[in-house]
């Protein structure tokens, strides 16, 4: 059997997106100020100053948020550095599917933000009134620069490839045994994750089941089944297989149990079907109590890092 390190890569993205707002720091600030001013007791302002208003986020915003759900979807957490591992069955995908967001949000924050930039400078100005010198608007060059998109790929370090000069071969021997057992429970520790995803979404189907059951007659609009229920498994069930780079037997069991049990429901079918919606929520039910007994030989410890962070 061929060593799972063949089978993938590691891959980071940092993504940065402007809030809007004008900063904790100058918020802080001018709450201090209004303290003073009013004889507020101290820390009981809260401050907060929306330079770029939601509407004229939205373009750029649905893009990263679909940016970084392909990219978590198609990635397991590697490390406390912002690494996960992509499969090398998915690279050509990935890095076509990556590319185009890339693409979609440049062209995105060039027509929606840059090139309104007077216009929304002057709106910001506007709203604030007698507080927009005080929180002023940042500068072409700055607002440019709060957009970015950064992908790193690299190659899984192989223990065979470790070479230290002025060290024994047993020396060597033991670092790379040491490198190898570090990965292979960085590798169960992304299998647990995976586990846990599943989990989370059986958990959450059964709930919203037995809140649909439970609602009285008249009340299901309140209490909707959402295709997302049925759609989310299938997707999982269609990804991880390929995210199992390891064949892990007991993530191979689960997946195929919940693809051969679950995914076949119909949304809309469940919501009017009260037989139905039983028949999924213990089948669901069943595949969780089996999840309680999963005990994962991992550290307890987060290797999982959001490298997709906003910028302030």
């Amino acid at each position: 059997m061929s060593d799972w390190r063949n089978k993938a890569i590691l891959v980071r993205l940092s993504l940065g997106a402007w809030s809007g707002n004008a900063g904790q720091r100058k918020c802080r600030a001018l709450a201090a100020e209004m303290e003073q001013q009013h004889g507020t007791q101290r820390n009981k302002l809260k401050a907060d100053a929306e330079l770029l208003s939601r509407e004229d986020r939205m373009t750029v915003q649905g893009i990263v948020s679909k940016a970084r759900a392909y990219y978590y979807a198609h990635t397991v957490p590697w490390d406390d550095r912002g690494w996960r591992m992509l499969p090398a069955k998915l690279f050509m995908e990935f890095k076509e599917t990556m590319a185009s967001f890339a693409d979609d949000l440049e062209a995105a924050v060039q027509r929606s933000i840059l090139d309104r930039y007077e216009e929304l400078r002057e709106k910001a100005r506007r709203g604030l009134n007698g507080l927009a010198d005080a929180v002023p608007f940042p500068s072409y060059e700055k607002l440019k620069a709060k957009y970015r998109w950064q992908l790193g790929l690299e190659q899984l370090p192989r223990p065979e490839d470790l070479r230290v000069e002025c060290l024994a071969d047993y020396q060597m021997e033991e670092l790379r045994a040491q490198m190898k057992e570090r990965q292979d429970k960085q590798l169960q520790a992304a299998v647990a994750k995976m586990v846990e995803e599943i989990r989370k979404l059986l958990a959450n189907l059964v709930e919203q089941i037995s809140k649909r059951n439970e609602a009285r007659t008249g009340d299901e609009r309140r209490t909707p089944l959402h295709d997302s229920l049925i759609e989310n498994l299938r997707e999982v069930c269609r990804i991880m297989p390929t995210l199992n780079v390891g064949d892990d037997p007991f993530l191979a069991n689960l997946i195929h149990k919940v693809d051969s049990e679950l995914t076949s429901y119909d949304a809309d079918s469940l919501r009017h079907s009260w037989g139905l919606r039983d028949q999924l929520k213990d089948k669901a039910s069943s595949i969780l109590s089996e999840l309680a007994n999963y005990a994962p030989n991992v550290e307890n410890e987060e290797v999982d890092c959001d490298a997709a962070t906003t910028a302030a």
